[in-house]
């Protein structure tokens, strides 16, 4: 006998709106080179791009699954090491800027 049930592919939690994060990005990025700023572009890309990723993971609500343990704990870490990336950016920010004006 054939098994003729499809596979379903689940997706974890938060995959949709990455998904919609990178596509705003990319298009903002776009924008921005003909708005001759693209960091602003990237920005507005940003601000474009969670709706959107909101959007995705409510249409693929049935293909989303929760996070295993494992990944949640991968996420953590790599929300602390962003976290101390960007202390440490705004930190050396902070000394070039004043440095500037000190002298």
């Amino acid at each position: 006998m054939i098994n003729m049930k499809k596979k379903i592919k689940k997706y974890p939690e938060g995959y949709w709106m990455n998904v919609g994060i990178a596509l705003g990005i990319i298009s903002g990025a776009l924008l921005g080179i003909f708005i001759t700023d693209v960091l602003i572009g990237i920005a507005i890309g940003f601000v474009i791009g969670i709706p959107l990723g909101n959007s995705f993971e409510k249409h693929h609500k049935s293909k989303i699954r929760s996070l295993s343990t494992k990944e949640k704990n991968t996420m953590r870490l790599l929300a602390k090491i962003i976290a101390v990336l960007l202390l440490i950016m705004f930190v050396f920010g902070f000394f070039v800027f004043f440095s500037a004006y000190m002298k």
